[in-house]
């Protein structure tokens, strides 16, 4: 495998975070809205979609980012057990109308680690 391009590979997070920045708050009332219609697949859908993934990308930048784009492969080798933690309940909703309830802590642990990776810099 070639060496790793530490200037590259920080350019690419760099981008990643700034687009998360801007994606992550206008997409993520999609579930909210496909619960209110009654649509539960595609609630289902967009939580994982615009919810869930883009905040384990940005969780992944901050703790493992030369595998920022693994997605969930090899999450418990990469994240620390007290942030697994805080995602597991995200990650199993206990059904549509819980998304809701759950969106605020999602928020909450996305704009936590994008402070935490602006303080990095």
């Amino acid at each position: 495998a070639d060496p790793l391009d530490e200037r590259e590979l920080a350019e690419t997070l760099r981008a990643k975070v700034e687009t998360l920045r801007v994606v992550f708050p206008l997409f993520q009332c999609l579930a909210k809205k496909e619960v209110a219609r009654g649509r539960f697949l595609e609630a289902a859908a967009a939580w994982h979609g615009h919810v869930l993934r883009p905040l384990v990308t940005l969780l992944r930048i901050r703790w493992s980012p030369a595998r920022h784009d693994f997605g969930f492969r090899l999450i418990h080798e990469d994240l620390p057990a007290a942030v697994l933690d805080e995602l597991r309940p995200l990650a199993w909703p206990a059904g549509p109308e819980s998304l809701e309830k759950l969106l605020p802590a999602a928020e909450a642990h996305f704009d936590r680690t994008l402070r935490s990776l602006e303080l990095d810099r």
